[in-house]
């Protein structure tokens, strides 16, 4: 059932890797909050097909540039509009930095930072054109800060470059109406291997409790609405106090 005061109503919204456990709550929320979405997702046909009545599905390779830049301007020309775009896709590795290879580090900064500074960049070209927009880029708790990670290396050396990219193009564009920020959940619940990312094997969290998605997917909606225009070039750890 449609809610009577829409705060995205008609507002063309892309959501990259739609159909994860963050972005499948992203989509929802902004159907029923009156956007018309279109999101991608690589294989996972079967969600894709749930989904598909809260948006219209995309099926694309995001490691692919061509196939990114692509998937854009099909929305842009297609729908006629693109209001706000999510950056949602990153996978995640768990390894130690003896176990690492070569081949696993190049691939988990490149899947989680070509994909996000891209589609910002091509996106920007398209919302200076109408002189507004909204976009969000999902990092990871803890990105804003240089520090050590346990058995996660790569992943955050490509979230802290999320975070300066945000910051960057939210600098660039403050005076054309588009504004860039991003959100950095924490530990959430039903996350296969989580605690891998902890040498004791499980994370301790302030609010005594792993997060909801839907506490996360709040937050970028509030982001996409009109109402947060004049924020910009920030990051919002959403972690229960992890991060401090």
């Amino acid at each position: 059932m449609k809610q009577e005061n829409q705060s995205l109503k008609g507002k063309v919204t892309l959501v990259t890797a739609g159909t994860g456990l963050i972005g499948s709550e992203i989509v929802k929320l902004f159907s029923a909050e009156g956007a018309r979405v279109v999101f991608s997702y690589h294989s996972n046909e079967s969600k894709a097909q749930e989904l598909s009545s809260y948006g219209k599905p995309y099926k694309v390779d995001l490691n692919n540039i061509d196939n990114l830049h692509e998937m854009l301007y099909h929305v842009y020309d297609n729908e006629g509009a693109l209001d706000i775009l999510v950056n949602n896709y990153g996978p995640i590795l768990y390894r130690s930095l003896a176990g690492m290879q070569r081949e696993e580090f190049i691939t988990q900064v490149q899947q989680n930072l070509y994909p996000t500074f891209f589609a910002c960049k091509y996106a920007t070209d398209i919302m200076t054109e109408k002189g507004r927009g909204r976009i969000i880029n999902i990092a990871a708790a803890g990105a804003g800060e240089i520090r050590p990670k346990s058995l996660t290396v790569p992943y955050y050396i490509a979230k802290n470059a999320v975070v300066m990219v945000t910051k960057s193009f939210a600098h660039e564009y403050a005076d054309s109406g588009i504004t860039v920020n991003a959100v950095s959940p924490g530990i959430l619940k039903n996350v296969q291997d989580a605690e891998k990312g902890s040498k004791k094997g499980i994370f301790e969290i302030p609010a005594g409790r792993k997060g909801e998605p839907y506490e996360v997917a709040r937050v970028v909606l509030f982001l996409a609405q009109d109402e947060s225009a004049y924020i910009t070039g920030e990051n919002i750890d959403i972690d229960g106090g992890w991060s401090l």
